[in-house]
């Protein structure tokens, strides 16, 4: 077999989520229906959204980071200083995945063995800067007075008091430089930024590398967030978000006619791809194999995206590189944002490329939008749910909305078939499809 035609398969899985740490917590989580979503009445009457979904279990601390060897361990310990909550989260999903994989130093010759992460771009918190600016204000005369600061006087009294290391908190490739100098991995490395979409890009870059035989293995990652408070700000600019007085758990409801928005939420997910023979020949665990994936974008004009088609886009060509016809799917795993634009593009896209035969889920009224890190944990938990048999429902969609036209799963079910193709879309007109598969020797 020639090394273009190698298979790749899924060999280790590692979340950071609201639904858990673990892979085995975040399967359990999605199969008994239960909600990450809770109320920010904490925060006070004025905060600008009225439910998230924080990854509570993740502290930052060491722990987070699994089973170590001692020298790795160390390493993230004094490094965890220099990574912002996302960079922390998916380099903990990292780690999870290649103990999951069974990954040990020397298991791979280092520069056969790589990283594809993808992430957001990344926001400093505000109290990065306090100290400058009171530094500012204190020189200007003005301690405790809103004003505006020059450049002079930044450059002068506030930008000394900036943590000379304080940019590389923020840099959107520090999640896969991390990951890559904790590990020493020195095969093809790569940062993503296509923010929902990443997950496809990723998995579809980190797949191509071990198919071609670059590389014996592959990391392919995803973290973001859209609990911050800056994120915040942009999340309701540019997102319908839920309407308060609801009940939080119930908030978020992808498909449902009496949706009415859709909330924030974080977390991260890694996938350890391998060629199928080198993790037949070390007895690894298949989790799956991926068949195919694409990522596109459409517009109808400059700054006018067309999601709908973008997702028939690459369904459609995922389908064709793979010979398998809607028929072959077991189920469609949905982006299932929940707002009311959102949903109906994507049911457009999924009823002319699939019909309303294919059986739907969502996750998002469990745990929100992540962000860049959504996508990547939702495919994570869907091949978990193909390779253990069971899949899970979508929890909040009571009353479906006619208009979506969608054979939505409203009940845990058996698989019963070899296939799961998901997808996944952005507010830029960007969409990705992954198709996976449930292991066969053949």
């Amino acid at each position: 077999m020639s090394a273009i035609e190698r298979r790749v398969v899924v060999t280790g899985i590692g979340m950071a989520c609201p639904g858990g740490m673990t892979s085995e917590s975040v399967e359990e989580f999605l199969l008994s229906g239960r909600s990450a979503v809770i109320s920010t009445d904490t925060f006070g009457s004025d905060f600008p959204i009225p439910y998230y979904a924080p990854a509570s279990e993740f502290g930052g601390c060491i722990g987070d980071f699994g089973e170590l060897p001692k020298e790795t361990s160390k390493q993230i310990r004094k490094g965890l200083k220099l990574m912002c909550r996302e960079t922390q989260m998916g380099v903990a999903a990292a780690q999870h995945a290649l103990s999951s994989a069974g990954w040990t130093p020397g298991l791979v010759d280092p520069n056969r063995i790589g990283v594809s992460y993808g992430s957001d771009h990344m926001v400093s918190a505000t109290e990065d800067f306090d100290g400058a600016i009171l530094s500012c204000l204190k020189a200007m005369g003005r301690d405790g007075e809103e004003c505006e600061i020059s450049t002079r006087t930044w450059g002068e009294s506030g930008l000394s008091k900036m943590s000379p290391l304080w940019l590389l908190l923020y840099l959107p490739n520090m999640p896969a430089s991390h990951v890559a100098i904790y590990n020493d991995l020195r095969g093809p490395s790569n940062s993503i930024m296509l923010r929902e979409v990443s997950a496809a890009a990723s998995i579809g870059e980190a797949a191509a590398v071990v198919r071609r035989g670059r590389a014996e293995m592959m990391l392919a990652g995803a973290t973001g967030t859209r609990v911050h408070p800056v994120r915040l700000v942009h999340f309701t600019q540019q997102t319908e978000v839920a309407a308060r007085g609801l009940v939080p758990e119930s908030a978020c409801r992808p498909f449902d006619a009496d949706r009415t928005g859709t909330l924030p939420s974080e977390g991260a997910a890694c996938l350890v791809l391998e060629a199928l023979e080198h993790a037949k020949s070390r007895g690894a665990t298949i989790y799956g194999e991926i068949c195919a994936s694409d990522t596109g974008a459409a517009h109808d004009a400059v700054d006018c995206p067309a999601s709908s088609r973008a997702l028939n886009k690459v369904i459609r060509h995922t389908l064709q590189r793979s010979g398998v016809t809607p028929d072959q799917l077991d189920f469609y795993l949905a982006y299932g944002l929940g707002t009311h634009q959102s949903d109906l593009e994507e049911s457009a896209a999924v009823r002319e490329t699939l019909g309303n035969r294919v059986s739907v889920t969502a996750m998002k009224d469990r745990w929100g939008n992540m962000g860049c890190g959504g996508g990547m944990v939702e495919f994570a938990a869907g091949l978990l749910s193909l390779y253990h048999g069971t899949i899970p429902a979508i929890r909040n969609c009571g009353n479906p909305d006619k208009l979506a036209g969608l054979n939505l799963l409203h009940e845990n079910r058996s698989v019963t078939k070899d296939y799961m193709l998901a997808g996944t879309m952005n507010v830029q007109g960007e969409a990705g499809a992954i198709l996976v598969r449930r292991y066969r020797e053949v």
